[in-house]
C-alpha cells in the first residue's frame, strides 16, 4: 500500500486503527467500523498509564455488536490482544477509569489470511 494511505503492512498485518490521544476520567475512545474481510484475526496492543477496559467488538450488520472479546488493563502495564475474526465488520472501544490519563497508545491490526 502507498505510504501515507492511512494503513500500511508489516509482514501479514494491516493497521485497521491507532490512537495515541490520551483520554479523560470514565472517557471512551471509539473506533471507526473497520471490514474484516480477508482478515483471521484482530490484534494489537494497549498501554495506557490509568486502568481501562477494552472492548473488541465484531458485527454481521455494522450495526449490532454480537461478537464482544474484553481485555482489562491495569495502569502501567501493556497488554496484548489476539481475537479470531467471527463477522465482517470490527471496531475497538475503551472504556478509561476514573483517573485521566498521561499517555494512551492503542493499536489495532489485521492478521491476514
Amino acid at each position: 500500500m502507498p505510504r501515507g494511505s492511512g494503513s500500511h503492512r508489516v509482514q501479514n498485518l494491516v493497521e485497521l486503527d491507532t490512537t495515541i490521544t490520551p483520554l479523560g476520567g470514565t472517557a471512551v475512545y471509539t473506533s471507526v467500523s473497520f471490514r474484516l474481510n480477508g482478515y483471521a484475526k484482530i490484534v494489537g496492543a494497549v498501554f495506557a498509564d490509568a486502568d481501562g477496559d477494552l472492548s473488541i467488538q465484531q458485527s454481521q450488520d455494522n450495526v449490532n455488536w454480537d461478537v464482544v472479546s474484553s481485555v482489562s488493563v491495569e495502569a502501567s502495564v501493556g497488554r496484548g490482544f489476539s481475537v479470531e475474526v467471527l463477522a465482517t465488520n470490527g471496531r475497538v472501544v475503551y472504556t478509561n477509569g476514573a483517573g485521566a490519563q498521561a499517555v494512551f497508545r492503542l493499536h489495532t491490526n489485521g492478521r491476514a489470511i
